[in-house]
């Protein structure tokens, strides 16, 4: 095998593990193939504008902050890396699901975020196993990437995707106002989650390091039982039976609102003025 098959085997075997566990935790209907490797690809492709971003953060934050060491460090990981990265991870799982008819159960959240997760983490583990140039040293960072920063994205994808899969199902009932808060709660405590692991590293101090640990294990714990309670609580969207044979279209709209009640009217659709609830978030 040559060093450049067993870099790739060895950059990608922990992203293609967790995709392979998430799929089969989502207990109903799972998601068609041609959807999630969609969503994956996207991922990886948001990386490339996610490093074009940190650099100018980076700029910036030393400007401002460059004298302050532990709040320079605390400023980067979140402002600089954090945001910045789960913002373009959840962008790579929103742009092709937020109005696709698969996206109709609540773990659905989860699935696709961790499949944008797994994009951006699979790239990124590529880039940093093939600085190494032996298969020594990339060994050696496929297995502590594949223990923590795999993982670590994954934990924080599925954090962010059941506040996902919350949120639609709010929009689902046209519950704008949940469905807002839960997709600014996913963002913020994938976010924070990110910032505080990164935050850690940054700093090389023992004690950081020890925290770093401690923190990893709490959250994989978390983790885990963030899962199952997401597995309990799947619930299914609504869908307004009279639109179940619209809800692929390009007007599709499975929602409650004004336009079954002008359907329960006998009004013609296609000459009715109607607010779409659909069309912006």
């Amino acid at each position: 095998m040559t060093n450049v098959a067993f870099m790739l085997i060895i950059a990608l075997i922990p992203a293609v593990a967790l995709m392979i566990f998430i799929y089969f935790q989502d207990n109903h209907e799972k998601e068609p193939l041609g959807l999630l490797l969609k969503i994956f690809f996207l991922g990886v492709l948001s990386a490339f504008p996610a490093m074009g971003l940190e650099l100018i953060a980076e700029k910036v934050i030393d400007l401002t902050f460059g004298g302050t060491r532990l709040l320079y460090y605390a400023v980067l990981a979140f402002f600089g890396v954090a945001i910045i990265e789960e913002g373009v991870k959840f962008m790579a799982a929103y742009l092709p699901t937020w109005r696709d008819r698969h996206f109709n159960y609540k773990f659905d959240g989860i699935v696709y975020c961790l499949f944008g997760s797994m994009g951006f983490a699979a790239i990124e583990n590529v880039m940093y196993i093939f600085m190494g140039s032996t298969k020594e040293t990339a060994l050696y960072l496929g297995i502590s990437r594949g223990l923590l920063a795999i993982p670590a994205h994954g934990m924080c994808a599925i954090f962010m995707g059941y506040y996902y899969g919350n949120a639609k199902y709010a929009k689902s009932y046209d519950d704008r106002k949940t469905c807002h808060r839960n997709l600014l709660t996913g963002f913020l405590i994938a976010s924070s989650l990110h910032a505080f692991y990164d935050f850690c590293l940054f700093t090389s101090e023992v004690i950081f390091i020890l925290l770093f640990y401690v923190f990893v294990i709490v959250a994989d714990i978390f983790t885990v039982i963030r899962i199952r309670k997401a597995r309990k609580e799947n619930q299914k969207m609504y869908e307004a039976p009279i639109y179940r044979n619209y809800w692929a279209g390009p007007a599709a709209d499975p929602y409650v609102g004004s336009k079954t009640i002008a359907a329960m009217e006998g009004m013609d659709f296609s000459s009715a003025t109607i607010r779409n609830e659909m069309a912006v978030l």
